[in-house]
């Protein structure tokens, strides 16, 4: 069978040329960091891991061959070197070759030779050839003819079968032959395309951290650096339509796929990153079994060549009977037959061995010299990621900074609303007390009234502050809780940093503290001073606020207790008012009765003058007397009726 062999394996990819420039990363004087050892570290042990899986068979491979050559050398001697027959074998053909020429030549007269066809025939034949011999009369000249020819005729007849025998086994070998090809060819083709398969599915696996490179922008044109991944969103933004150029359009979708990719590469954890170095090592050791499957001791073409060797001993043993049964030859020669053709056998199996080696050492080595590009590959996509994911932590901090969890957090904005909430709740109260104070009528409005209302003020006063005072300091341990997780944010970015060890990413700085001092901290601290600011005139507004509603509601109930206590003076007044002038009333309408009857008398002392007067001039006299005195009668209810209209109230 001849050697079924791959193609070559793929050379390595080239390095871009070029030179690089040097610098240095760590002086002798400074301490280099964690991430810097571990990086040294890490390539030790990916050579020393290399150095491990590499297997050399050099060795084993020159002794098979040499050993390989020394089976070959013995065949090729045991071949030209002439062997007697066996004197086991020898003797008996000898004494039955003997015995036909004498039944041949000198038994003529004796018999002749009937030919038997059937199992007699090949029963004869298996026993020792020899030709049945039958006892005749006297035989003629033209009988023994008769008898040459069949005679001659059955040898004829032994040949064709020899002949045709050798001609299937030759018939049969060619299409095993060509079976066996054509089973080998397909297995190569099929490993070749599994072997296709592990390389594509190496290329899958490692995609993620083999993102393709930004395009170049034309000239005249400022391309966004890569770190800043703000430029994905301005460019997702651009709509591609038809009002762009198309070529334009092209650059912007490549800028945007390949941003895409950097973003999804920096959003991927050590872990998943890891795992696709597993999943490396699985689909190596997948290529090394399907290798040792197809040409290993016992692998697809080993079964083909045992199924050749299964096939062939059959056919050789079918040769050995029919050879046996047509008796042309002697067993000697069928011997050395079917050993010339096992020979043949042992010399293509022995060189399909040797091939089976030289495949499986070259598949291997190709194996491990993929195994050793991908690891290669792998590791430039840990770099690559550790940058990426530099850039995706910084801007994953940058985001949060930019967004409500340190400028307006949710905790924060919960406690204004419910201090809120709150204040309206205490407004209402005082409101309500207020509106209560108001609906009081005036003429029962109380000191004692106005007294609970004040008390019930400055408990609701007392409550509220005690309630806003515990707003306060909740505020306060919101504002430290958002510097401390401020901090605790800043930390954690810190020692994630220094585990990846980008330094081509610390823009100059000595260290992350120092970089997280320049570009991260400036902006949280501006945050974190707004929401200081804001609670400081929180609390500020609110305490005025109250100072100003609780003098608002001390003012109103020191007008109501003001208006309460001249209300009482009022009352008081108009009843001590009401007494007196009872008394006063009483005291008019006695002097007004005593006045009647002093008047009264006084006209009856008229009267009797009248009465009693003997003359003219006494009785004018007397009526001038009376009249004068009813003039001032007259004068005096005058003078108390403009008394009792001056003092308000008119003489009934």
């Amino acid at each position: 069978m001849a050697a079924t062999m791959l193609p070559p394996p793929r050379p390595p990819a080239k390095r871009p040329g070029g030179k690089h420039e040097q610098r240095t990363i760590v002086d002798a004087t400074e301490t280099p960091g964690g991430g810097y050892v571990q990086a040294f570290r890490a390539s030790q042990q990916l050579g020393s891991a290399l150095a491990a899986e590499r297997q050399s068979c050099a060795n084993g491979q020159a002794a098979y061959l040499q050993k390989k050559q020394q089976q070959m050398a013995y065949v090729e001697e045991a071949r030209r070197r002439v062997q007697p027959p066996l004197e086991a074998l020898a003797g008996p053909e000898q004494m039955r070759s003997e015995v036909r020429r004498d039944a041949v030549f000198h038994h003529g007269a004796a018999g002749v030779p009937v030919p038997r066809s059937g199992a007699a025939a090949l029963d004869g034949d298996a026993r020792g050839g020899c030709i049945p011999l039958v006892h005749l009369g006297g035989e003629g000249e033209a009988q023994r003819g008769k008898r040459l020819e069949g005679q001659n005729a059955f040898l004829a007849s032994r040949k064709v079968r020899h002949d045709a025998a050798i001609e299937k086994f030759a018939r049969a070998m060619d299409a095993l032959a060509d079976d066996c090809e054509k089973e080998a060819q397909a297995a190569a083709e099929q490993v070749q395309k599994d072997i296709d398969g592990c390389v594509s599915q190496s290329n899958q696996i490692l995609q993620p951290l083999e993102p393709p490179p930004l395009p170049p922008k034309p000239e005249g044109q400022e391309s966004a650096p890569e770190e800043d991944l703000d430029a994905l969103d301005q460019i997702g933004d651009t709509t591609l339509d038809g009002t762009i150029d198309p070529v334009q359009a092209k650059a912007l979708a490549a800028e945007r796929a390949a941003r895409l990719a950097l973003r999804a590469l920096g959003e991927r954890t050590e872990g998943e990153v890891r795992g696709i170095l597993t999943e490396l090592q699985a689909a190596t050791t997948a290529r090394r079994q399907r290798v040792t499957a197809f040409a290993g001791d016992n692998g697809e073409l080993a079964q083909i060549d045992a199924r050749r060797k299964h096939h062939t001993e059959n056919l050789l043993k079918t040769l050995v009977d029919e050879l046996t049964a047509a008796a042309h030859v002697v067993h000697g020669e069928i011997e050395r037959l079917v050993e010339q053709r096992a020979s043949t056998l042992n010399a293509v199996l022995l060189e399909n061995r040797k091939a089976m080696r030289q495949l499986e050492a070259k598949l291997t080595v190709q194996t491990l010299e993929a195994s050793k590009e991908n690891k290669s590959r792998w590791h430039k996509g840990l770099l690559l990621w550790k940058q990426q994911r530099h850039r995706h932590s910084i801007h994953i901090v940058m985001c949060r900074i930019r967004s409500n969890e340190f400028r307006q957090p949710d905790s924060l904005v919960e406690a204004v609303r419910e201090v809120r909430e709150h204040q309206a709740f205490v407004f209402q109260q005082r409101k309500d007390l207020i509106n209560e104070l108001f609906s009081v009528p005036q003429r029962k409005l109380t000191v004692a009234h106005v007294r609970s209302m004040e008390e019930q003020n400055t408990q609701l006063n007392d409550r509220a502050q005690e309630t806003f005072d515990g707003h306060l300091a909740q505020l306060k341990e919101l504002r430290e809780a958002l510097d401390v997780s401020a901090e605790q944010m800043l930390g954690e970015l810190g020692s994630e940093l220094e585990l990846h060890d980008a330094r081509q990413e610390w823009k100059g700085h000595d260290s992350i503290a120092n970089l997280l001092d320049a570009d991260v901290r400036p902006p949280l601290r501006e945050c974190l001073d707004q929401v200081a600011e804001l609670l400081r005139g929180v609390a500020d507004m609110l305490t005025r606020q109250e100072e100003a509603l609780h003098l608002g509601v001390t003012r109103i109930l020191a007008f109501f207790l003001g208006l309460a206590r001249k209300q009482e003076q009022l009352k008081k007044r108009v009843d001590e008012f009401e007494v007196q002038y009872n008394g006063e009333v009483e005291d008019c309408v006695k002097d007004f009765e005593d006045t009647c009857e002093r008047n009264e008398h006084a006209m009856e002392e008229f009267h009797k003058a009248i009465d009693d007067a003997a003359h003219h001039e006494t009785l004018d006299e007397i009526k001038q007397n009376t009249f004068d005195h009813l003039d001032s009668m007259a004068l005096s209810l005058a003078q108390d009726y403009y008394k009792s209209l001056h003092r308000g109230r008119p003489r009934s």
